[in-house]
Order: C-alpha cells, then sequence, then structure tokens
C-alpha cells in the first residue's frame, strides 16, 4: 500500500509539473523591423534587398514566423516621415532595427538609444553621427557601410572613359559631401559640372530644365530620387544624352549605367549582424564593414534607344548587361 500511495505521489507530482510547464507561457519571438525607403513590391531591385536579408538569416536559422517576427515599414520616398516612423516602431515595441539607408538609420538613433540598430548601405557613418568609429560603434548602431560619398568621381571617370567627349555634366544630388567627391572627380577630369536638385516630388521635372544643355549627367542618391527613379530615368531619357545612377534599380528602370556596392551583398551581411546581436552581441563592439565588392551594371537596350554606342571595353568590364 505504501508503494502504491508513493507510486500516485510520484505520477501525481509529474501531471502537476507538467501542466505548469503547459501553461508557462512560450518565451516571446524577437521581433526585427525594417526600416525603409520603398515598398519592396515596387520593383525587383527593392525587393532583392529584403529577400537578400531574409534568406541569409534562414541561412543562419533564423526563419521568419518560427524564430523571430518580421515588420516591414517604409516611407515611400518621403524622408520627412522616417523620424515619425521610427518612434511607430519603438512603440510597438521592437527588439532590432534594420535601416536601409543613413537618413532612416539617423531617425532610428534618434528615437532609441536601446534597441539595437543595424544599418546597411551607409555612406560615411562617422560623419553622420551614427557611430563613434568605424574600429567601435559604441552604442547602439552598426552595420556595413558604403564608400557612397567617395563614389561620385568612379562614376564621373567611367563616364568618360564611355564617352571622352563629355565636357559638362549635370550633377542632380542630395548631399553636400556627394557634391564635394563630384567636384574632384570634375577637377581632375576636365568637366565642369551644372549643379542641381530637388527637395520634393513637384520639383524633380524642374530640376533638370538647365539654361544651358549638359552633355551627360551624374544622379547622385537620395531617399526621394530613388523612390521616384522611374520618373528621374524618364526626364534624362528626354535629353537622349548618357548618364550614370547610384543604384542598379535605376538602369532596371531603364537608366544607362550604374555603378556602386553591391545592394543584395550588404544586406546579407547586414543580416550576419543581426543574428550576432540576437545571439548576444552587443552592437557597441561590432565593428562597421566597408563594402567587399562594387557592380557596374549596363542598360544596352538604353544605349541602343537613345543612339549611344557603348564602347566594348566598358563592356567586357560590366558586372551586368541588360539586353
Amino acid at each position: 500500500m505504501r508503494r502504491r500511495h508513493a507510486l500516485v505521489a510520484i505520477v501525481t507530482a509529474l501531471a502537476a509539473a507538467a501542466s505548469v510547464a503547459l501553461e508557462r507561457p512560450r518565451s516571446k519571438m524577437p521581433r526585427i523591423a525594417w526600416l525603409g525607403n520603398t515598398d519592396p513590391i515596387s520593383g525587383p531591385e527593392a525587393r532583392a534587398s529584403v529577400d537578400a536579408f531574409l534568406d541569409e538569416l534562414r541561412r543562419r536559422g533564423w526563419h521568419e514566423g518560427r524564430d523571430f517576427e518580421f515588420v516591414f515599414r517604409y516611407i515611400d520616398g518621403t524622408p520627412d516621415r522616417f523620424a515619425q516612423v521610427a518612434r511607430e516602431l519603438v512603440g510597438l515595441p521592437v527588439d532590432l532595427i534594420v535601416a536601409s539607408s543613413g537618413v532612416g538609420a539617423s531617425a532610428a538613433q534618434q528615437a532609441t538609444a536601446t534597441i539595437p540598430v543595424v544599418f546597411a548601405s551607409v555612406p560615411d557613418p562617422v560623419g553622420r553621427g551614427l557611430v563613434a568609429s568605424l574600429a567601435r560603434p559604441g552604442a547602439n548602431v552598426t552595420g556595413i557601410a558604403t564608400q557612397g560619398d567617395e563614389l561620385p568621381a568612379k562614376r564621373l571617370q567611367l563616364l568618360k572613359e564611355a564617352f571622352p567627349h563629355i565636357r559638362r555634366v549635370g550633377l542632380f544630388a542630395a548631399s553636400a559631401a556627394a557634391t564635394a567627391s563630384a567636384e574632384r572627380g570634375a577637377k581632375s577630369l576636365s568637366i565642369e559640372l551644372v549643379k542641381t536638385g530637388a527637395g520634393r516630388a513637384e520639383q524633380l521635372a524642374g530640376a533638370f530644365v538647365l539654361p544651358k544643355p549638359v552633355d551627360a549627367w551624374l544622379v547622385q542618391d537620395g531617399a526621394l530620387y530613388f523612390a521616384h527613379r522611374q520618373a528621374i530615368v524618364e526626364l534624362v531619357a528626354r535629353q537622349r544624352v548618357p548618364a550614370i545612377y547610384p543604384h542598379g534599380a535605376y538602369v532596371e528602370a531603364g537608366g544607362l549605367m550604374s555603378y556602386a556596392a553591391d545592394q543584395k551583398e550588404q544586406f546579407r551581411r547586414a543580416a550576419e549582424y543581426v543574428d550576432r546581436i540576437l545571439r548576444g552581441a552587443r552592437p557597441a563592439e561590432l565593428p562597421v564593414e566597408q563594402p567587399k565588392s562594387f557592380k557596374l551594371t549596363i542598360n544596352l537596350k538604353t544605349a541602343r534607344a537613345i543612339g549611344l554606342d557603348m564602347p566594348r571595353a566598358l563592356m567586357l568590364r560590366a558586372d551586368e548587361v541588360l539586353q
């Protein structure tokens, strides 16, 4: 009888323990927020960045819906909305914010000093005040930088190689740093730069109307510009002159050529940072990395449409040619 009572007591205790275990709430899945510029369905290049990020997380054992919740927010080319959207994400709350642009990263940094922020494709994060240094970011923000503010000079060089006759180039710029780089490149190539730009969508068309025609266009990066890249490409096409752009997305929209850091690779590497942070690493101690690869993309169909002959040497150097 004593054995029977003891056995009953043991079974009862195990059942009670099991019941408590079943009632204990499952540990909360981390909530990762993506703070972007445009809706990923707006084009294959925009979607490719999100896909590359999620694919790399899966490769590292993080599956959306099973291991983490993914929250997507975008500002649709209106940079002033970044601050509001960043505050909304902090208020949800989220456990980590991925910022796809420098403006977005700055907005997230201002919205929170504790939630980790991982940026991708951001030029000069030290100059922007996002990190104390590339080697030791020092706070809750880290990620993947680009050499974006150094690339305008390289893009001008590629334009000049492709079209040696150009002497006067329209610079459609959104930042002073990008303008400075372009000016240095233009001086070394004996090119006259004509600066213009737009702060709102309704100003785009007027910004491309100059007192004197230009031989080519150098289009720089910006949240507004990226969101309205199709319109920008069409405005340039009407002038039937060559142009070089800051992202392959512009070339997919019909632009002639682009030279930029490999965007998909940038966001795959951002996913590595997210993986390490979710496993306990501190953003303050994760060094900011520089891009490892750049892509020259050429739209041969556009070249033919506006009557331009692309040099064979440049075509052979291209990483991607759209027919």
